[in-house]
């Protein structure tokens, strides 16, 4: 006999709908540097397509623990499908924000990703290269100095980084945790101003993914970029 369906209680809230399930990209582990092999990355990536390796630049900590030295970036670089260059870390002559080569992801939408199949790298994005995927997926954490010339409006770093080290997207840690001068967004027209250099920079690297952190050190950027548009923040701290 089929068990009576129970009766709503008078002036109860109907159920919610099951939300939908989630889909994870990748799963991202920060701070690597000169304590590990890059050979050792390489096989992981290799056996785990959807592991990013996160790379926090910051030059005044660059070869200490979590910040990965020069030399062992041109390392990196080499395993991943790129011949080693001038550290990605000093700008190329020129400076200011030179446009983005095609490659890397796609700018973040506020729709759920495809799951990658296992052991499979994750379909390009719409819009990217159809150059041979690097074996690594690697992430960008942008601190101190580097995050700095982001809200100047200078993109020569995250370019030059992009291309060499085929990193998809970077972080903006814009935090004085993280070594960044605050007092240029302090103020409300400080915020302006830096606000648009990093819809700027978005705009002309419409091939890289950005990041910006969401608590309350941050709050006059992101307010700016994505409030006004109910936008979602997606990385509340950490580096």
């Amino acid at each position: 006999m089929a068990p009576k369906r129970q009766k709503r209680a008078q002036g109860e809230e109907p159920a919610a709908p099951p939300a939908p399930p989630l889909s994870l990209r990748c799963i991202g582990f920060c701070g690597v540097d000169d304590s590990v092999e890059p050979l050792l990355l390489r096989a992981i990536s290799l056996a785990h397509p959807s592991v990013e390796w996160g790379i926090l630049f910051r030059p005044d900590l660059a070869g200490t623990p979590r910040y990965a030295s020069d030399a062992w970036l041109n390392s990196l670089a080499s395993l991943n499908g790129a011949a080693p260059q001038a550290h990605a870390g000093h700008a190329p002559p020129g400076g200011g924000g030179a446009p983005c080569a095609t490659r890397g992801a796609a700018p973040k939408q506020n729709t759920p990703s495809p799951a990658p199949k296992r052991n499979a790298p994750a379909p390009a994005p719409e819009g990217a290269s159809s150059a041979p995927a690097r074996p690594l997926r690697l992430a960008g954490h942008l601190c101190s100095s580097r995050v700095d010339e982001i809200l100047a409006g200078d993109s020569a770093f995250v370019v030059a980084a992009a291309e060499r080290l085929g990193i998809d997207r970077f972080q903006i840690n814009a935090t004085a945790t993280n070594g960044v001068d605050v007092s240029v967004f302090a103020d409300d027209a400080g915020a302006d101003r830096c606000a648009s250099s990093i819809r700027s920079i978005c705009a002309s690297c419409p091939s890289i993914e950005f990041i910006l952190q969401c608590n309350t050190h941050t709050a006059p950027l992101w307010r700016r970029i994505v409030g006004a548009r109910g936008g979602d923040c997606t990385d509340g701290g950490g580096s």
